[in-house]
């Protein structure tokens, strides 16, 4: 049976549940999402960026054999238009997943797209000038690596996929996760080529059935590291060695969970300024083995003494997740605490959605309010994501089911909530990593600090798009906003006016495009700079990071005239 504290805390959580002041409204069929045919097996991903750059989130859905996979551009009025085919990427070979990157440093995110089995487990797509794309998977040396196995069958799917930079040379590299096969790690050359290093790095050593890795540097030395959640054995925690070699430190750290481990999110729940980890299972007992079986929160204890985590998910009320898959951090309600939504479900054991809100003060707790926010489907729920699509101010939420629904739940913010305030903040860099995978967003408002992470891939089979939001309270300005860069830069910003959107770069001065120079381009943005609502903190306005090249706090004629003496240059 189940244990006691697992028992009351679940109780209490329901008979406890809070008031809430938000709902979901299911917007996703007069939206223009259409129903569809997921690929044959146990979960299915979605990817939810602005791939065409203008500011706006567009989806891609990855589908079933013999139908199209598709992508639905946001066309910024609530409605989005499926385009797929006009692209190039109306593939109809069954599709697992998918994930959003710019693998050659062009500026524009290219797609990957991952498959069960066959000799292109992964497909990549060269995003060109136009917005069409060009499948590119031969040239690129990441179709299927000689030591792969290449038996397809029922019992053998794709898992998730993730990027990060893992040896600092700007180029963001690719892991790739088999269940029921192989873990892959892919370094980018920065030649347009990949490098199979699974056994090299020290990842690839075993067949297991691998669902999600997540990239992160869990022991803040500079070097990002990878976490994966295994199913039926112990999940992984591999600490970069800073030579594109990993240990696996799973077990000595206490992250090691043995259950039926399957998404992976990350989020400072506790806002003590370290990132834990929500990892989805199965809710019960294990028939075979006896053990009590549960999502599992991974409060993060590491020191400079070494990298510890702790399981909390009982004791926080955030255990019972059903037959868990897609998982998210969110700060629903605009509170400055992030709340967790998952989603589960496995042929005819579908219990609701769960929407664990967090309590916002120590000791930290969760509370499902998931049937009065409108949340308690019980679909059988894969992918799940959180997005701001219509641009609003509050986090919606994108709900992918294997009986071929996707569900756009909509946030409507009512009562306190509604009179929160939020920033969302978009960090960019100049050179490779144009969208700052791997970069932490800090924010100090109200007194509290609240932490970020920019992350490709992530749940289960998901990503997100490459922004920050953050939920302040009546907080209406940050009084310091701090960009930790993948590089190793810091960028600190005081008294930035929240209830806005911020792009934010570092890099090459006056390259105010990111195309790794100053010319015409250029010119034209920083003259809207200029002549437009660039006072106060420039960093804080859209599209004119950088242009305050003398620091003094505006965009006047001393910067152009810097500005024209770099184009001289």
């Amino acid at each position: 049976m189940l244990s006691l504290p697992a028992v009351l805390a679940h109780a209490v959580s329901i008979l406890c549940a809070p008031a809430v002041d938000f709902t979901f409204i299911d917007v996703g069929a007069s939206a223009g999402f259409s129903g569809f045919s997921p690929a044959f097996g146990l979960v299915t991903g979605v990817a939810a960026v602005d791939f065409d750059r203008d500011g706006l989130i567009d989806v891609f859905l990855p589908t079933g054999s013999g139908t199209p996979n598709r992508l639905y551009r946001n066309l910024g009025n609530g409605q989005f238009a499926e385009i797929a085919a006009n692209v190039n990427l109306a593939d109809q070979t069954s599709a697992r997943g998918a994930l959003w990157f710019d693998y050659d440093g062009d500026g524009d995110l290219d797609l990957l797209v991952t498959h069960d089995s066959g000799t292109t487990v992964l497909s990549l797509y060269r995003h060109e000038s136009n917005h069409t794309f060009t499948d590119v998977t031969t040239s690129a040396g990441i179709a299927l690596g000689p030591g792969v196995p290449a038996n397809p069958n029922a019992q053998r799917q794709s898992g998730g996929v993730s990027v990060a930079d893992i040896d600092n040379d700007g180029y963001p590299d690719i892991c790739h996760a088999m269940w029921n096969g192989p873990l892959r790690l892919f370094r980018n050359n920065g030649n347009g080529k990949f490098t199979d290093i699974s056994a090299s790095s020290g990842v690839g050593a075993l067949l297991r059935s691998y669902w999600q890795p997540f990239f992160f540097d869990v022991n803040g030395d500079g070097w990002t590291d990878l976490l994966v959640s295994v199913d039926f054995d112990q999940n992984m925690l591999f600490i970069n060695q800073g030579n594109r070699t990993f240990v696996d430190v799973a077990s000595a750290s206490g992250f090691a969970n043995d259950m039926n481990d399957m998404g992976v999110t990350a989020g400072d729940y506790d806002n003590d300024g370290d990132m834990d980890f929500y990892v989805t299972n199965i809710y019960g007992i294990d028939p075979f083995s006896g053990q009590y079986t549960h999502n599992v929160l991974m409060r993060n204890d590491t020191s400079p003494a070494g990298v510890t985590f702790a399981e909390v998910a009982d004791a926080t009320g955030c255990a019972d997740g059903g037959w868990g898959w897609g998982a998210t951090f969110l700060d629903i309600n605009r509170d400055g605490w992030v709340d967790i939504a998952e989603t589960n479900g496995y042929w005819n054991w579908i219990r609701p959605s769960r929407l664990f809100l967090n309590s916002g003060a120590p000791p930290v707790g969760f509370s499902d309010v998931a049937a009065a926010a409108g949340f308690d489907d019980t679909y059988w729920g894969a992918a799940l994501v959180a997005l701001d699509y219509d641009r609003d101010g509050d986090q919606d939420v994108l709900q992918v089911c294997m009986e071929g629904y996707i569900r756009l739940l909509r946030t409507d913010l009512t009562g306190v909530a509604a009179a929160r305030h939020y920033l969302t903040v978009r960090p960019r860099m100049t050179g490779p990593n144009r969208f700052a995978v791997g970069a932490v967003v800090r924010a100090t408002a109200g007194g509290l600090t609240q932490m970020r992470h920019i992350s490709a891939g992530t749940g289960a089979l998901g990503q997100e798009p490459y922004e920050a939001f953050l939920g302040l309270g009546d907080a209406g300005v940050v009084d310091v906003l701090r960009i930790e860069w993948p590089d190793g830069n810091v960028s600190v910003i005081h008294d930035v006016v929240a209830d806005r959107s911020l792009t934010l770069t570092i890099g090459l001065p006056g390259d105010l495009d990111l195309d790794g120079d100053v010319d015409n381009v250029d010119a034209l943005v920083f003259v809207g700079c200029l002549t437009g609502p660039g006072t106060g903190t420039q960093l804080v306005v859209d599209g004119c990071s950088g242009a305050d090249l003398n620091g003094d706090g505006d965009v006047d004629l001393a910067d152009y005239a810097r500005f024209a003496a770099l184009r001289a240059d």
